[in-house]
């Protein structure tokens, strides 16, 4: 994969699931799932040891990603 096509696909991505993602604010994972949060980002908690963390339901494992096929013509 180039660092173009790498590129394009983070800019593209509006969900991220933030694994491991503690309930504690002063945690760094607390912090950037934040900032995804307030940035516009959709955020899918991962931790089986909380139900929500950020107002959003946490899983227990990480969602299947999600592809889209894009035409390279």
């Amino acid at each position: 994969m180039t660092e173009e096509a790498l590129r394009d696909i983070l800019q593209a991505a509006r969900t991220i699931a933030v694994v491991g993602l503690s309930p504690k604010p002063t945690r760094p994972s607390h912090g950037v799932a934040r900032y995804l949060r307030d940035a516009g980002y959709q955020i899918v908690p991962v931790n089986p040891g909380h139900s929500t963390i950020l107002a959003r339901r946490a899983t227990l494992r990480s969602p299947s990603p999600r592809r889209t096929t894009r035409s390279t013509s």
